[in-house]
């Protein structure tokens, strides 16, 4: 069981368990204008109770679905959302993205989404865990037409990816009117390579503008002072998740 502040989350069953790039997603991501928010492959469904808790406060709640396929994951997710205080607003279904977007004919305006990355990498044995890395379950083509058939007009569609991966998204994305509009680059220390990149689409045609870029480090770099203070996190990291982890 892995503890938040106001929520826990059950991820024995889970291929893929929380990690750091999740968290900084789920913190990260700028919700503030969205009534229903759409979270693809949610897995332990930390992304949406971490949205829930952002926005427990606004005016005007979102609603949150999720879509999961795995269906060890989905249970936990289900199970992780009617353990929560934000159960009201939280809905799952366990199907492929592919046929939820068949079956579903209204829009959200803002889609959330930490694919499957491993686009040739070989296979586990353990088919829950392909299900969540492996491409071949939900490719870049399949995930973006399901996007485009989802997402209203003027609706937001965030995505967590590697670096190599996300320049591939990218380029199919154009194919869907979908263009980058804000980059954050995830560094685990400054000096090295980069780590994830989340990139915030919209239908707005930004190829000849330079698009917002940030930079975020989540571990002081060795030799700086006080390096142990909250486990080596800088205070950017800190700050963005100090309301979701417990040691802050």
């Amino acid at each position: 069981m892995f503890e938040f502040k106001k929520f826990s989350i059950n991820q024995e069953n889970c291929a893929m368990k929380i990690c750091t790039d999740a968290c900084i997603f789920g913190g990260y991501i700028n919700v503030s204008q969205s009534k229903s928010i759409l979270d693809i492959g949610t897995g332990t469904g930390l992304l949406s109770l971490m949205i829930a808790q952002r926005t427990e406060k606004t005016l005007q709640k979102p609603n949150i679905t999720a879509v999961e396929i795995e269906k060890d994951a989905f249970l936990t997710a289900k199970q992780n959302f009617e353990n929560s205080i934000y159960t009201d607003r939280l809905t799952i279904f366990n199907q492929s993205i592919q046929d939820f977007s068949e079956n579903h004919f209204s829009t959200f305006d803002h889609i959330i989404s930490n694919p499957p990355f491993f686009l040739h990498q070989s296979k586990t044995k353990n088919n829950s865990k392909n299900l969540a890395l492996h491409s071949e379950a939900l490719s870049f083509d399949d995930l973006l037409k399901s996007i485009d058939k989802l997402l209203s007009k003027n609706g937001k569609c965030d995505i967590l990816l590697p670096a190599f991966e996300m320049d591939i998204f990218i380029k199919k994305a154009k194919k869907y009117s979908l263009f980058p509009q804000k980059k954050l680059i995830i560094y685990t220390r400054k000096e090295k390579e980069i780590f994830r990149v989340i990139i915030r689409f919209e239908k707005k045609n930004t190829q000849n503008k330079e698009i917002i870029e940030n930079n975020f480090i989540i571990y002081k770099s060795k030799g700086e002072k006080d390096i142990e203070l909250n486990r080596g996190y800088t205070e950017q990291f800190i700050e963005l998740l100090r309301d979701f982890y417990i040691i802050f």
